[in-house]
Protein backbone atom coordinates (compact mmCIF):
# COMPACT_ATOMS: atom_id res chain seq x y z
CA UNK A 1 0.00 0.00 0.00
CA UNK A 2 3.13 2.22 1.09
CA UNK A 3 4.60 1.75 -2.39
CA UNK A 4 1.23 2.18 -4.49
CA UNK A 5 1.29 5.68 -2.42
CA UNK A 6 4.30 7.05 -3.25
CA UNK A 7 3.76 6.04 -6.84
CA UNK A 8 1.06 7.84 -7.31
CA UNK A 9 2.51 10.55 -5.45
CA UNK A 10 5.66 10.59 -8.24
CA UNK A 11 2.87 10.65 -11.17
CA UNK A 12 1.01 13.16 -9.63
CA UNK A 13 4.13 15.45 -9.15
CA UNK A 14 5.30 14.50 -12.76
CA UNK A 15 2.13 15.49 -14.17
CA UNK A 16 2.07 19.01 -12.16
CA UNK A 17 5.50 19.55 -13.93
CA UNK A 18 4.21 18.54 -17.11
CA UNK A 19 1.30 21.01 -17.31
CA UNK A 20 3.47 23.43 -15.63
CA UNK A 21 5.52 23.86 -18.86
CA UNK A 22 2.99 23.23 -20.88
CA UNK A 23 1.68 26.37 -19.71
CA UNK A 24 5.28 28.17 -20.49
CA UNK A 25 5.69 27.17 -23.71
CA UNK A 26 2.55 28.18 -24.63
CA UNK A 27 3.38 31.54 -22.80
CA UNK A 28 6.42 31.86 -24.39
CA UNK A 29 5.24 31.06 -27.87
CA UNK A 30 2.12 33.84 -27.46
CA UNK A 31 5.05 36.04 -26.37
CA UNK A 32 7.01 35.79 -29.54
CA UNK A 33 3.85 36.33 -31.93
CA UNK A 34 3.03 39.21 -29.96
CA UNK A 35 6.73 40.78 -29.95
CA UNK A 36 5.82 44.32 -30.29
CA UNK A 37 2.46 44.64 -30.35
CA UNK A 38 0.64 46.69 -27.14
CA UNK A 39 -2.86 44.68 -27.30
CA UNK A 40 -4.25 41.75 -25.90
CA UNK A 41 -4.47 40.37 -29.65
CA UNK A 42 -2.40 37.03 -28.68
CA UNK A 43 -3.80 36.01 -25.71
CA UNK A 44 -2.89 35.82 -22.13
CA UNK A 45 0.71 36.27 -22.87
CA UNK A 46 -0.36 40.09 -24.17
CA UNK A 47 -2.62 40.60 -20.96
CA UNK A 48 -1.91 43.64 -19.19
CA UNK A 49 -0.34 45.33 -22.74
CA UNK A 50 2.54 42.81 -22.52
CA UNK A 51 5.00 42.80 -26.02
CA UNK A 52 6.92 39.82 -26.00
CA UNK A 53 9.07 39.40 -22.73
CA UNK A 54 8.50 43.32 -21.86
CA UNK A 55 5.64 45.50 -21.08
CA UNK A 56 4.76 47.46 -24.59
CA UNK A 57 5.13 50.42 -22.49
CA UNK A 58 8.50 49.43 -21.22
CA UNK A 59 9.28 49.10 -24.45
CA UNK A 60 8.23 52.17 -26.40
CA UNK A 61 9.45 54.47 -23.72
CA UNK A 62 13.07 52.77 -23.89
CA UNK A 63 12.73 53.18 -27.64
CA UNK A 64 11.53 56.78 -27.67
CA UNK A 65 13.80 57.93 -25.10
CA UNK A 66 16.81 56.13 -26.98
CA UNK A 67 15.82 57.84 -29.83
CA UNK A 68 15.22 61.31 -28.49
CA UNK A 69 18.50 61.14 -26.84
CA UNK A 70 20.21 60.17 -30.13
CA UNK A 71 18.28 63.27 -32.16
CA UNK A 72 19.04 65.30 -29.29
CA UNK A 73 22.75 64.57 -28.93
CA UNK A 74 22.90 64.56 -32.88
CA UNK A 75 21.74 68.37 -32.76
CA UNK A 76 23.48 69.57 -30.58
CA UNK A 77 26.84 68.09 -31.92
CA UNK A 78 25.93 69.59 -35.42
CA UNK A 79 24.93 72.80 -33.69
CA UNK A 80 27.79 73.15 -31.55
CA UNK A 81 29.63 72.27 -35.01
CA UNK A 82 28.13 75.19 -36.80
CA UNK A 83 28.91 77.80 -34.49
CA UNK A 84 32.30 76.87 -34.22
CA UNK A 85 32.93 76.45 -37.97
CA UNK A 86 31.07 79.98 -38.42
CA UNK A 87 33.23 81.37 -35.53
CA UNK A 88 36.39 80.15 -36.61
CA UNK A 89 34.93 81.69 -40.21
CA UNK A 90 34.73 84.78 -38.82
CA UNK A 91 38.19 84.75 -37.09
CA UNK A 92 39.69 83.81 -40.30
CA UNK A 93 37.98 86.82 -42.04
CA UNK A 94 39.01 89.35 -39.01
CA UNK A 95 42.80 88.09 -39.38
CA UNK A 96 42.73 88.25 -43.16
CA UNK A 97 41.11 92.03 -42.91
CA UNK A 98 43.86 93.41 -41.08
CA UNK A 99 46.17 93.35 -43.87
CA UNK A 100 43.75 95.16 -46.02
CA UNK A 101 43.00 98.56 -47.31
CA UNK A 102 39.91 100.45 -46.50
CA UNK A 103 38.29 99.07 -50.27
CA UNK A 104 39.49 95.91 -49.92
CA UNK A 105 37.58 95.56 -46.71
CA UNK A 106 34.76 97.17 -48.14
CA UNK A 107 34.48 94.67 -51.08
CA UNK A 108 35.23 91.57 -48.47
CA UNK A 109 32.21 92.72 -46.40
CA UNK A 110 30.18 92.85 -49.54
CA UNK A 111 31.01 89.44 -50.73
CA UNK A 112 30.21 88.15 -46.88
CA UNK A 113 26.78 89.53 -47.41
CA UNK A 114 26.40 88.28 -50.73
CA UNK A 115 27.01 85.01 -49.05
CA UNK A 116 24.44 85.15 -46.23
CA UNK A 117 21.71 86.72 -48.62
CA UNK A 118 22.46 83.63 -51.20
CA UNK A 119 21.94 81.21 -48.10
CA UNK A 120 18.53 82.58 -46.39
CA UNK A 121 17.45 82.62 -50.72
CA UNK A 122 18.02 78.94 -50.72
CA UNK A 123 16.28 78.59 -47.14
CA UNK A 124 13.07 80.78 -48.38
CA UNK A 125 13.21 78.42 -51.53
CA UNK A 126 12.91 75.17 -49.76
CA UNK A 127 9.30 76.68 -48.14
CA UNK A 128 5.98 76.00 -49.33
CA UNK A 129 4.64 79.21 -51.12
CA UNK A 130 1.95 79.41 -48.11
CA UNK A 131 4.13 79.98 -45.60
CA UNK A 132 6.42 81.52 -47.61
CA UNK A 133 4.36 84.53 -48.16
CA UNK A 134 4.10 84.82 -44.40
CA UNK A 135 7.53 84.66 -43.79
CA UNK A 136 7.50 87.39 -46.26
CA UNK A 137 4.93 89.74 -44.77
CA UNK A 138 6.72 89.32 -41.23
CA UNK A 139 10.10 90.95 -43.10
CA UNK A 140 7.92 93.43 -44.64
CA UNK A 141 6.49 94.71 -41.20
CA UNK A 142 10.02 94.43 -39.76
CA UNK A 143 11.75 96.59 -42.34
CA UNK A 144 8.56 98.91 -42.46
CA UNK A 145 9.28 99.21 -38.59
CA UNK A 146 12.92 99.54 -38.37
CA UNK A 147 12.83 102.20 -41.17
CA UNK A 148 10.38 104.38 -38.61
CA UNK A 149 12.54 103.70 -36.49
CA UNK A 150 15.40 104.87 -38.10
CA UNK A 151 13.91 108.26 -39.35
CA UNK A 152 12.79 109.13 -35.51
CA UNK A 153 16.19 108.13 -34.48
CA UNK A 154 17.72 110.44 -37.31
CA UNK A 155 15.26 112.96 -35.99
CA UNK A 156 15.70 113.12 -32.63
CA UNK A 157 19.89 112.80 -33.30
CA UNK A 158 18.94 116.18 -35.83
CA UNK A 159 17.26 118.16 -33.08
CA UNK A 160 19.46 116.90 -30.51
CA UNK A 161 22.14 118.32 -32.50
CA UNK A 162 20.26 121.69 -33.18
CA UNK A 163 19.77 122.23 -29.86
CA UNK A 164 23.68 121.30 -28.66
CA UNK A 165 25.00 122.80 -31.38
CA UNK A 166 22.18 126.41 -30.35
CA UNK A 167 23.38 126.59 -26.62
CA UNK A 168 27.25 126.15 -27.60
CA UNK A 169 27.23 129.31 -29.90
CA UNK A 170 25.29 130.81 -27.28
CA UNK A 171 27.65 129.99 -24.77
CA UNK A 172 30.45 131.54 -27.05
CA UNK A 173 28.36 134.51 -27.55
CA UNK A 174 28.68 135.05 -23.57
CA UNK A 175 32.25 134.49 -23.46
CA UNK A 176 32.65 136.87 -26.15
CA UNK A 177 31.12 139.38 -24.08
CA UNK A 178 32.75 138.88 -20.69
CA UNK A 179 35.98 139.26 -22.99
CA UNK A 180 34.55 142.68 -24.18
CA UNK A 181 33.38 144.58 -20.75
CA UNK A 182 36.14 143.28 -19.00
CA UNK A 183 38.93 143.41 -20.98
CA UNK A 184 38.60 145.31 -24.28
CA UNK A 185 36.38 147.92 -22.42
CA UNK A 186 37.88 148.32 -19.24
CA UNK A 187 41.15 148.30 -20.94
CA UNK A 188 40.30 150.30 -23.92
CA UNK A 189 41.69 148.20 -26.67
CA UNK A 190 39.41 149.53 -29.42
CA UNK A 191 41.58 147.38 -31.63
CA UNK A 192 39.94 144.35 -30.77
CA UNK A 193 36.61 145.92 -30.70
CA UNK A 194 35.33 144.22 -33.55
CA UNK A 195 36.00 140.74 -31.79
CA UNK A 196 32.55 141.40 -30.35
CA UNK A 197 30.69 143.91 -33.10
CA UNK A 198 30.33 143.85 -36.99
CA UNK A 199 31.28 146.39 -38.92
CA UNK A 200 27.74 148.09 -39.63
CA UNK A 201 26.74 147.36 -36.06
CA UNK A 202 23.27 149.40 -34.55
CA UNK A 203 23.81 150.33 -31.27
CA UNK A 204 20.83 151.89 -29.31
CA UNK A 205 21.73 154.12 -26.32
CA UNK A 206 19.85 154.95 -23.11
CA UNK A 207 19.13 158.73 -24.40
CA UNK A 208 17.06 157.64 -27.56
CA UNK A 209 20.14 158.09 -29.75
CA UNK A 210 21.27 155.29 -32.32
CA UNK A 211 24.50 154.81 -34.54
CA UNK A 212 24.52 152.93 -37.23
CA UNK A 213 29.19 151.51 -37.55
CA UNK A 214 31.54 150.23 -35.52
CA UNK A 215 33.61 153.57 -35.84
CA UNK A 216 31.31 156.03 -34.10
CA UNK A 217 30.36 153.46 -31.75
CA UNK A 218 34.57 153.64 -30.90
CA UNK A 219 34.26 157.06 -30.69
CA UNK A 220 31.67 156.95 -28.06
CA UNK A 221 33.17 154.29 -25.76
CA UNK A 222 36.13 156.64 -25.94
CA UNK A 223 34.16 159.61 -24.85
CA UNK A 224 33.16 158.21 -21.74
CA UNK A 225 36.88 157.65 -20.68
CA UNK A 226 37.98 161.43 -20.99
CA UNK A 227 36.51 162.69 -18.06
CA UNK A 228 36.67 159.62 -16.01
CA UNK A 229 39.30 157.83 -16.88
CA UNK A 230 38.89 154.82 -14.08
CA UNK A 231 35.66 153.71 -16.17
CA UNK A 232 35.64 150.18 -15.95
CA UNK A 233 33.40 146.58 -16.14
CA UNK A 234 34.29 144.24 -13.91
CA UNK A 235 31.24 142.42 -12.97
CA UNK A 236 28.39 140.42 -14.98
CA UNK A 237 26.11 139.29 -12.08
CA UNK A 238 23.67 138.25 -15.03
CA UNK A 239 24.44 136.73 -18.32
CA UNK A 240 21.23 135.33 -20.47
CA UNK A 241 21.76 133.44 -23.79
CA UNK A 242 18.80 132.22 -26.17
CA UNK A 243 19.36 131.55 -29.90
CA UNK A 244 21.09 134.33 -31.37
CA UNK A 245 20.31 136.66 -28.20
CA UNK A 246 22.09 137.25 -25.29
CA UNK A 247 21.16 139.35 -22.35
CA UNK A 248 23.54 140.90 -19.63
CA UNK A 249 23.62 142.76 -16.60
CA UNK A 250 26.56 144.39 -15.86
CA UNK A 251 27.70 147.15 -13.14
CA UNK A 252 29.97 150.34 -14.69
CA UNK A 253 31.27 152.40 -12.65
CA UNK A 254 34.09 155.30 -12.36
CA UNK A 255 35.11 158.29 -11.16
CA UNK A 256 34.63 161.90 -12.66
CA UNK A 257 37.92 163.85 -12.32
CA UNK A 258 38.62 165.20 -15.48
CA UNK A 259 36.72 167.74 -17.68
CA UNK A 260 33.33 166.83 -19.55
CA UNK A 261 33.23 168.13 -22.71
CA UNK A 262 29.75 168.77 -24.47
CA UNK A 263 28.56 168.57 -27.66
CA UNK A 264 28.45 172.49 -28.41
CA UNK A 265 31.95 172.96 -27.16
CA UNK A 266 31.62 173.91 -23.28
CA UNK A 267 32.57 171.38 -20.66
CA UNK A 268 31.96 170.93 -17.35
CA UNK A 269 34.59 170.93 -14.74
CA UNK A 270 35.16 167.32 -12.60
CA UNK A 271 33.40 167.09 -9.22
CA UNK A 272 35.75 164.32 -8.20
CA UNK A 273 32.24 162.13 -7.42
CA UNK A 274 32.21 158.31 -8.24
CA UNK A 275 29.42 156.95 -9.85
CA UNK A 276 28.26 152.44 -9.70
CA UNK A 277 25.12 151.87 -12.28
CA UNK A 278 23.22 148.88 -12.46
CA UNK A 279 23.22 148.62 -16.93
CA UNK A 280 21.94 145.93 -19.18
CA UNK A 281 23.00 145.07 -22.58
CA UNK A 282 20.98 142.97 -25.40
CA UNK A 283 22.62 142.14 -27.96
CA UNK A 284 22.03 140.16 -31.30
CA UNK A 285 24.42 137.80 -32.44
CA UNK A 286 25.49 136.65 -36.14
CA UNK A 287 28.70 134.66 -37.36
CA UNK A 288 30.11 135.36 -34.04
CA UNK A 289 29.60 139.12 -33.39
CA UNK A 290 26.87 141.70 -32.70
CA UNK A 291 25.02 143.03 -35.44
CA UNK A 292 22.87 145.00 -33.13
CA UNK A 293 23.17 146.01 -29.47
CA UNK A 294 20.91 147.72 -26.95
CA UNK A 295 22.80 149.56 -24.36
CA UNK A 296 20.61 150.49 -20.75
CA UNK A 297 21.33 152.39 -17.73
CA UNK A 298 19.57 154.89 -15.54
CA UNK A 299 20.36 158.45 -17.14
CA UNK A 300 18.83 159.96 -14.02
CA UNK A 301 20.70 158.40 -11.29
CA UNK A 302 24.30 158.64 -12.74
CA UNK A 303 23.81 162.51 -13.37
CA UNK A 304 22.82 162.52 -9.59
CA UNK A 305 25.82 160.59 -8.41
CA UNK A 306 28.36 162.90 -10.18
CA UNK A 307 26.52 165.45 -9.11
CA UNK A 308 25.02 167.26 -12.30
CA UNK A 309 21.54 166.74 -10.69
Amino acid sequence: MKKQLTVAFSIAILLTFAVVGSIDVLQTADATKASGTPTQKYGSATKSIVCGDKLCSEVEQSESKDRYGEDKAKHGESSHESKEKMKQKHLQMLEKMKSMNKDQMIDSMKSMMAEHHDMKIKKMSQIDESKLLKHIEKMLDKMNKDDHSDMDDTHHKDELTKSETAELLAQQHLETFDELDFDVFTNQQWDRLHESHSMDIIVHWPDGRTTVGIEPHIEDLKAMFVWAPDTRIEQHPIKIASGQWTSVIGVIEGTFTEPMPLPDGTVISPTGKSYKLTMATIGYWEDGVMTEEYLFWDNLEFMKQIGLY
